[in-house]
């Protein structure tokens, strides 16, 4: 296990902010919170500034935590806010397309519990986004969600690579063009707007690439899909090199998300995108 390694670069423009990268690769320690689930990552911004302990900004925080949770435990995303300037709390949960009902409200609810109640992570931050890996939540003093800003955001790899500058460039341009064909149907065919696919590959023993798009279900269907154009286009920075391609990654914000892998990793449904798959054990394919 390599030690942690966290990177903040270059401000990059996403849908309509800009936001702070954060980069680690996928087998890096990632920092302890509650036993049960771990955040693969968390934001604590100074903008917000902290509030005092039995604040009124408390109190109304976690009641905005109470709403958030029974929102997304029935629709798998919630924006709220409660409470009156200057102590309001504004906040958006998402949970993963396929965490759905009791599993997704519990695992906000210790999430907040962990950031509010426990002080695990950003004790006493107003501004405050934190990402597992089925949800996510980010709540602020400061009203974020009519500007649909996507900061921050968070990018993780998967430490193998296909190898060899011919073949990475065609794995490479196998999983865009999946995660291009997912986000089509998470922006213009689901009104939960999530998304998953698969892809036959058969080459250097990786026979399949998996995928999972998701946007925030108030996105309408056309900046949903800016949105993870503007992720997507980060993709080739971090997960391709002259000689290789990783095997996997995500690129994770606050308005969308993608993730890739050679193995599956979210649950399939009839729903599931397939392109080039084997028709049969002669080898060819289909769109």
């Amino acid at each position: 296990m390599q030690p942690l390694l966290l990177l903040f670069l270059s401000p990059v423009v996403v849908l309509l902010s800009s936001s702070a990268w954060t980069a680690r690769g996928e087998d890096e320690a990632v920092a302890v919170a509650s036993p049960e689930v771990n955040p693969l990552h968390y934001n604590c911004s100074l903008s917000g500034g902290k509030y005092d302990p039995n604040s009124t900004f408390e109190a109304n925080l976690k009641t905005l935590a109470v709403l958030l949770v029974a929102e997304a435990k029935a629709s798998n995303f919630a924006t709220e806010s409660f409470g009156r300037a200057p102590d309001a709390a504004h906040g958006v949960a998402l949970c993963r397309g396929d965490f759905t009902g009791d599993a997704c409200g519990n695992g906000l609810r210790r999430a907040f519990q962990d950031a509010i109640e426990y002080g695990l992570f950003c004790p006493g931050y107003k501004d405050v986004t934190v990402f597992y890996d089925q949800h996510m939540l980010r709540f602020s003093n400061q009203d974020f969600r009519p500007s649909r800003t996507n900061a921050p955001a968070w990018v993780a790899w998967n430490m193998n690579d296909v190898t060899g500058a011919d073949a990475a460039a065609r794995f490479g341009s196998r999983v865009m063009e999946l995660i291009n064909a997912t986000a089509d149907f998470a922006a213009w065919n689901s009104t939960s707007r999530y998304a998953t696919g698969e892809a036959g590959f058969m080459e250097l023993d990786v026979s399949k690439v998996y995928a999972a798009v998701q946007c925030t279900a108030d996105l309408p269907p056309a900046d949903c899909r800016r949105c993870v154009d503007g992720i997507a286009s980060q993709m080739s920075r971090w997960f391709s090199s002259a000689s290789g391609y990783r095997v996997g990654g995500r690129i994770l914000s606050v308005r969308c998300n993608l993730r890739y892998e050679v193995d599956r990793f979210f649950q399939e449904s009839k729903d599931t995108i397939k392109i080039y798959m084997p028709r049969s054990s002669k080898g060819t394919y289909y769109l």
